[in-house]
């Protein structure tokens, strides 16, 4: 039946939801660039007034909600300040320059990294990072003032780095995403579980434990307050921006206190399979690809910006296979990822519950990834070279 549809028509199908979330959202952030306005984007707000009360050592008013949002003047009660002390560390700079003006430097840099990482890893480097840009999860991540563009590069470069066999600055830069340890739960698994790159998961290890350690010793005052307003985060329910295995069951079953340990254990028994498949060797870039499903899927924690880090691992796909087979299921995850928030939270709105459906449309492409192009026994010979034959 869809065999027959052409491929000028598989496109514009495909490509229609980029087009789209470029006039929605990047629209009118494009305006807010070139007027030199700050544009209210809630996340970089509150990552911005963080740094702030960070920078004097508030530490118990930046982690306390009812605190923080009087303090940074921040309407939606939600927006409270969740970053460890390693990430509101690393922002003070931007503490230094205006809200206006950190907030241009923000933007303008995380552009540049979201087309410079899709450049980096496809061979057709322009349309990658045009598409990269226009990308409902980067226009997202944009809008907000989030730090997706951040996590993105840095999966995408510790993989390229394992790729050419430089494995311990693959890891050591992998621990970099210790400021949000969920996204790289996917190829730390891969990591340790693959022979070929487990030096690369001990010295992620290894560089995320010095990172805590050195942040400990010299921010100890904040730890305390941040495990404590970790520990009220976790009790909220059924947040419509979640789109892993553990949201999409709590929002469908928000009243339902078994709901977060059902979604909790299909996102633990996701991991354990998914490092049962990749003890076999496999074709790294399918692997990539299946890491960073897995990791969307099974974190505590995903919100719909964080999709972007498909960004590599999929240009690196299309570059190294025949992809055609696959174009059903990716024109519904590119149609399901611009609509999946506004359709959870209209029904939320109107029934209690909702249905997340990025999660529904990202376990499709996956099992019809590993079904269509899975090939166990794939080596990956600049790493072997680099770790020794067993």
């Amino acid at each position: 039946m869809f065999g027959s549809v052409s491929r000028t028509v598989r496109l514009v199908l495909l490509l229609t939801p980029f087009a789209m979330s470029a006039f929605l959202i990047l629209g009118s952030l494009m305006r807010a660039v070139l007027s030199g306005d700050f544009s209210g984007g809630g996340d970089f707000r509150v990552f911005y007034e963080g740094a702030v009360l960070f920078a004097q050592g508030r530490f118990a008013e930046l982690y306390t909600p009812e605190q923080f949002i009087q303090l940074a003047g921040i309407v939606d009660i939600n927006l409270w300040y969740v970053y460890s002390p390693v990430y509101a560390r690393a922002w003070v700079p931007f503490s230094w320059l205006g809200m206006d003006s950190a907030w241009i430097v923000w933007t303008a840099g995380s552009v540049a990294l979201i087309a410079a990482t899709a450049a980096a890893a496809s061979k057709r480097i322009l349309p990658a990072a045009i598409l990269a840009v226009t990308c409902a999860p980067a226009a997202m991540s944009l809008q907000l003032g989030q730090n997706a563009a951040v996590s993105a590069a840095i999966i995408a470069g510790s993989y390229l780095l394992a790729r050419r066999g430089h494995l311990m600055a693959a890891g050591a830069e992998l621990a970099i995403l210790v400021f949000k340890p969920q996204i790289a739960v996917g190829l730390g698994v891969w990591w340790l579980a693959d022979r070929r790159y487990r030096k690369a998961a001990w010295w992620a290890l290894a560089t995320a434990t010095g990172i805590v350690a050195a942040s400990w010793l010299i921010d100890g005052p904040a730890w305390s307050p941040y495990w404590t307003a970790v520990a009220e985060l976790a009790t909220i329910r059924g947040p419509t921006l979640q789109v892993s295995l553990m949201g999409f069951v709590d929002l469908l079953r928000p009243g339902w206190p078994v709901a977060r340990v059902i979604g909790a254990g299909a996102g633990m028994a996701l991991v354990a399979v998914f490092a049962l498949w990749a003890r076999s060797p496999r074709d790294p870039s399918i692997a990539f690809v299946v890491a960073t499903a897995v990791t969307l899927l099974a974190s505590p924690y995903v919100a719909m910006y964080d999709y972007l880090i498909l960004l590599a691992p999929i240009a690196m796909l299309i570059d190294s296979h025949d992809v055609e087979r696959l174009w059903l299921p990716a024109t519904a995850l590119s149609w399901t990822v611009l609509f999946s928030t506004a359709i959870a939270k209209a029904m939320k709105a109107s029934f209690g519950f909702a249905i997340q459906l990025a999660p529904v449309a990202l376990g499709a492409m996956l099992v019809a990834l590993v079904l269509t192009l899975d090939r166990p026994g794939v080596a990956s010979p600049s790493v072997d070279d680099a770790v020794g034959s067993p």
